[in-house]
């Protein structure tokens, strides 16, 4: 435990996580830093009341030199490169480096503190975690940060620019670094990158990309779920987890969300191979209809009906005696809610069979969910509170 300056708390990365989480295990370590270094009480104290008010500013941004200057902070921290970063601290962080407004954040960190209360009294068991406060899709190369309010779909020129929604905005792109694609709950987006290769990220997902491929091999990085038809070319190398894929020309869809138990493979079309622990020792082939699942470093290999792993791009989740908490883990970050269960809860134990068709209205999609798994539900803001019906 490092006694911090000042100055630098309020960039501090477990600073910004206590305040954006409040969790019982932040509480107890900036208590413990408190009781160790009692001269920086007061600068604790501070530095909260700061970042309270900060986040409250409505519609305020920073300077541009200083939004860069936290956001390279935030995306160091998170590790840009290959490294698997962590959802939570790149996600809610992010909304102070941009400044988002008093719309998105208060009811984040009003219901953070209510949340931790209503744990504490009524034992209740959080299956997704707190939801992401940013609401916008980000677009990020060089210095320059792009936003868009709704889902993007988007198409890089051979002029090195983005052409977004067809034209209804264009985004230069910088040549001499990765660029960066931040797609937040409750948003999709496609992207269709400079050799032709077409990409569709879920909700919570990251891309990074160069605005053009240069030597003997295509290579991406991404974080979350992507959906991928690649162009036929070079060497295309897809960086993801804890695992790569080496394809040429192909359909195929990876789940690699941070913080989950599994990743997957799964091939719709043409040859992938998996590299599991990136040395190539434990390279495996998937033909169609297979799906690799990585769980712990293990690798499984079995067929599977692709369609219910890429029906999320036509806006329809299919489940097949899924368990509850994976349905709802899709929900969440689709519609960016929490859900919150009792303790040992029944609803735990459950399973659901059958077709959601991702409406715009959220209600009605629950009480889709309801019917088939027998639950009732009660919504304040983006927290959900499930019940199993008696």
């Amino acid at each position: 435990m490092v006694n911090k300056k000042k100055k630098d708390i309020l960039t501090d990365n477990d600073f910004i996580e206590w305040q954006l989480q409040r969790t019982e295990d932040a509480e107890r370590y900036w208590d413990e830093y408190v009781e160790r270094y009692p001269e920086r009480e007061a600068e604790v104290r501070q530095a909260t009341e700061d970042f309270r008010t900060t986040v409250r500013l409505n519609d305020y941004r920073l300077p541009q030199e200083d939004e860069y200057l936290i956001s390279h902070h935030i995306w160091k921290m998170a590790g840009i490169s290959r490294r698997l970063y962590i959802r939570r601290i790149l996600w809610m962080a992010a909304c102070i480096a941009l400044m988002i407004t008093v719309g998105s954040i208060l009811p984040l960190l009003d219901r953070s503190e209510k949340n931790m209360e209503n744990r504490q009294t009524a034992g209740a068991d959080a299956i997704i975690g707190a939801q992401q406060p940013v609401s916008e899709l980000q677009l990020i190369s060089g210095d320059r940060v792009a936003q868009f309010q709704k889902d993007a779909e988007i198409e890089l020129s051979d002029k090195g620019e983005a052409v977004v929604n067809k034209g209804e905005k264009v985004v230069p792109l910088a040549k001499e670094v990765i660029n960066t694609l931040l797609v937040p709950y409750g948003k999709r987006a496609q992207i269709q990158l400079s050799d032709g290769s077409k990409l569709w990220l879920n909700s919570g997902s990251r891309l990074d990309f160069p605005a053009s491929f240069t030597g003997d091999t295509r290579e991406i990085s991404v974080t979350g779920e992507v959906y991928l038809e690649v162009a036929k070319g070079k060497q295309f190398i897809v960086h993801a987890g804890g695992f790569d894929v080496v394809v040429h020309g192909t359909k195929f869809n990876i789940s690699s969300y941070p913080g989950t138990a599994s990743q997957y493979v799964v091939l719709v079309e043409g040859k992938v191979e998996v590299e599991v622990d990136r040395k190539g020792k434990a390279a495996e082939m998937l033909m169609p209809d297979e799906m690799l699942q990585i769980t712990a470093g293990t690798a499984e290999k079995r067929s599977v009906d692709v369609s219910r792993y890429i029906s999320w791009t036509r806006g329809i989740l299919i489940f097949d005696h899924t368990p509850i908490t994976a349905v709802l883990e899709e929900i969440g970050r689709y519609y960016n809610v929490s859900f919150d269960v009792p303790d040992n809860a029944p609803l735990k134990r459950k399973t659901c069979s059958g077709k959601l068709a991702l409406d715009e209205d959220f209600d009605a999609v629950m009480r889709s969910l309801s019917v088939m798994s027998k639950i009732t539900y009660a919504r304040d803001g983006n927290a959900v509170e499930l019940k199993v019906k008696e």
